[in-house]
């Protein structure tokens, strides 16, 4: 790999330019590579990877501070994992998960929370609805969907709303969306929500801890499948170097950067629709593109590591995995390395408390303070107090505390997508259509487990093969 001195002073002609050094743009670029194709990745970050980071804590052991679970649905990069070596391993799942619901602990087996009866069925009936609706909805084309733009105009919280009559069930689905999509019911569209099912397959598959898309992790962890891509490819990624400018004519397309202007053939824009605001297009964007990436939502998590010198939650049967209604870690998932040599509870937040429009109860806004820059320190005894009141005083003795806060990440713009009413059945196509020598890749332009390390990987192998049938 380069560092961006590496293009100073150069003014070089290539077939393709890769701007992003995630998943998805170095899938795009090994593709690319093995047909022969001449290309470089382009990288703001002095590091690959993108949402995809490791860090250690100790000898050979690490955490991952961004995307770190896969299902035996994610086929594509599975199997690019095994081509590597890379191992998986399971989500350490011994014990039952935990529902902590009205400052309560609820252990329950199985998928479905220890609830009242009566929430269980209206639960049920509600996840069984949604399932059949997404049936109907193509997740390569949901603006296509019979019913699209009903369900493009209507949040999902609005649906749940009339479609749900206990509290119970109504949090159980707040929780889902504040764990998958970092917001509330009532800030998606439902159109959005029922074609990430029908990508999935189920809801049920969405969110299965023990068999569905968070049942595996990389051993390595998941920054080893980027770093051996991007030392396939050697000097073809140069690091450090944002791109400001993609200037195209019928010809090509020049890549404007500090350091110098690249010429290529084709260009693959691989980062999040969002972030392509740093990017001045000339000619300008369709409007449609433009007000895409205006209207765009993407989460900003804070995911934390706590680790322990051993993990005690399996001796109160529990499995580590937990939901709750309150507290500042809301969802929790055992990491621990095989061997349990130490216990790593992993959590995520950034998500606001329950939604109260749905007469759940709860205020639905977050205390900003506790996300400032400056206290750490803060936010650690808020995450401990959250562990302590799911599994005792034996959570208070933690042994190190890791987290990463991807709101100070100055190249990309979120973590999960929030797409809100009315933008798939306006400006969906244009996530992925090409304009002129532009093409798209990234994790949410994927028609097959967008938002997932899955569907990175496989638009840019998509993305690669679009390009491929255009080279001249």
């Amino acid at each position: 790999m380069l560092q961006n001195e590496g293009l100073a002073g150069e003014e070089q002609s290539i077939d393709v330019a890769i701007i992003g050094g995630g998943l998805a743009g170095l899938c795009a670029a090994r593709e690319l590579r093995h047909d022969g194709v001449d290309v470089v990745v382009f990288e703001a970050n002095d590091r690959v990877g993108g949402r995809v980071l490791n860090k250690s804590i100790g000898e050979d052991s690490v955490v991952d501070c961004g995307g770190e679970w896969v299902g035996p649905q994610h086929t594509h990069i599975l199997e690019l994992a095994t081509e590597y070596g890379i191992e998986t391993v399971p989500t350490p799942h011994e014990g039952k998960d935990l529902l902590y619901y009205r400052d309560q602990r609820r252990p329950f087996e199985g998928a479905m929370p220890d609830l009242p009866l009566h929430a269980k069925l209206d639960l049920v009936q509600a996840q069984f609805r949604l399932d059949r609706m997404a049936q109907k909805v193509p997740h390569e084309a949901p603006w296509n969907a019979p019913n699209a733009n009903q369900y493009d105009r209507t949040t999902l919280g609005a649906w749940l709303k009339r479609n749900t009559f206990t509290e119970g069930a109504r949090t159980i689905f707040e929780l889902v969306t504040a764990l998958g999509y970092m917001c509330l019911p009532r800030d998606i569209s439902l159109l959005f929500f029922l074609t990430h099912i029908s990508s999935a397959g189920s809801l049920e598959t969405l969110t299965d801890s023990k068999d569905g898309a968070v049942s595996k992790r990389f051993k390595s962890g998941a920054t080893a499948l980027p770093e051996h891509i991007a030392n396939e490819l050697d000097n073809r990624v140069v690091l450090g170097c944002p791109v400001h400018a993609l200037e195209q004519d019928d010809d090509e397309v020049s890549i404007r950067t500090e350091q110098g202007t690249v010429v290529a053939e084709r260009a693959i824009v691989a980062v999040d629709p969002g972030a392509t605001a740093h990017i001045d297009f000339d000619p300008r964007l369709p409007l449609a593109r433009d007000e895409l990436t205006d209207r765009w939502a993407s989460s900003k998590i804070l995911k934390v590591h706590v680790l322990y010198e051993r993990p005690f939650w399996h001796e109160q049967g529990l499995s580590g995995a937990v939901l709750s209604d309150s507290g500042f870690v809301r969802f929790t998932l055992d990491s621990s390395p095989p061997d349990a040599q130490i216990g790593v509870l992993t959590g995520l937040t950034g998500t606001p408390v329950t939604d109260d429009s749905m007469g759940s109860g709860g205020s639905g806004t977050e205390d900003p303070s506790i996300f400032d820059a400056g206290s750490r320190d803060e936010r650690f005894r808020a995450v401990v107090e959250a562990l302590t009141n799911y599994f005792g005083p034996a959570a208070r003795e933690p042994i190190q505390y890791v987290e990463k806060n991807w709101a100070d990440e100055p190249w990309i713009e979120g973590c999960s997508p929030q797409v809100p009413p009315g933008l798939l059945t306006s400006y969906g196509s244009a996530l992925t259509e090409p304009v002129g020598r532009i093409h798209w890749a990234g994790a949410e332009t994927s028609p097959v487990w967008a938002g997932h390390m899955e569907g990175a990987v496989r638009s840019g192998e998509h993305a690669a093969e679009q390009v491929m049938e255009l080279l001249e």
